[in-house]
């Protein structure tokens, strides 16, 4: 039996990790607190506005995606410049 075996470096590895925040002696990325505030800051907005729990969640989920996936991009164009 042969076994071929490479080395290779995937550009998951070569990337620099994201700047982190200590929370409870967990390290959190910074990008995903930014979500998570974001995607509650405009909760309340909206369910202050319309008093709407439907919208309210509908508006939480997707600013919560919108701004983790924008800011996680954001991140990774800034390190492989």
């Amino acid at each position: 039996m042969t076994t071929l075996t490479a080395t290779t470096v995937s550009p998951r590895e070569a990337r620099t990790p994201a700047p982190t925040i200590d929370i409870a002696g967990v390290d959190w990325p910074l990008y995903k607190l930014q979500a998570v505030l974001i995607g509650i800051m405009a909760a309340v907005l909206v369910g202050a506005l319309t008093q709407s729990g439907e919208l309210t969640a509908w508006t939480l989920a997707l600013g919560t995606s919108a701004a983790w996936w924008i800011r996680r991009s954001a991140h990774a164009r800034r390190t492989r410049a």
